[in-house]
């Protein structure tokens, strides 16, 4: 693979890996998300955080401040992430479906408007609230799944 290839996949340019090894040189902890440890590619994913934490002498821990060891394996073939096209929901722990403007015309729902969300494991009603500081089509609510999915929304 060339760079040019590698930058314009992940979205991540010379400039910025340059400023992120930069950082990692002066850091001590590398910090992950909890929720990463249930993503279908979790072994690859620890494979890279262990060879950084090697790399740069970093110790690493979780979003909910516990110190980790992995036990990594060899890298493997890189799998496919699943599709979020669409209205895609984030567990969250606050009463109303908090999400932007753009999910609200998606969802062809209106500001306050009460909603039924049906997700691939759950079914609940719940008010619908803008949050005018949210882009995208990312929906905050409290429901029983960590992580993200896909949902439709239809209005009551």
């Amino acid at each position: 693979m060339d760079e040019g290839f590698l930058s314009a996949e992940s979205c991540l340019g010379e400039e910025e890996a340059g400023e992120i090894l930069d950082f990692l040189k002066n850091a001590k902890f590398l910090i992950f998300d909890k929720n990463l440890f249930s993503h279908k590619d979790f072994e690859n994913i620890a494979f890279f955080m262990q060879l950084l934490c090697e790399k740069f002498k970093l110790k690493l821990a979780s979003s909910d401040e516990q110190e980790i060891e992995l036990k990594t394996k060899p890298l493997g073939v890189l799998k496919e992430l699943d599709n979020f096209d669409g209205l895609v929901l984030c567990s969250a722990n606050n009463e109303n479906l908090l999400c932007s403007r753009q999910f609200l015309q998606i969802a062809k729902a209106k500001d306050k408007d009460t909603v039924t969300v049906k997700g691939k494991n759950f079914t609940t009603k719940t008010k619908i609230q803008l949050d005018e500081n949210l882009q995208g089509t990312v929906g905050f609510l409290n429901f029983a799944q960590e992580g993200f999915v896909q949902v439709t929304v239809m209005k009551e």
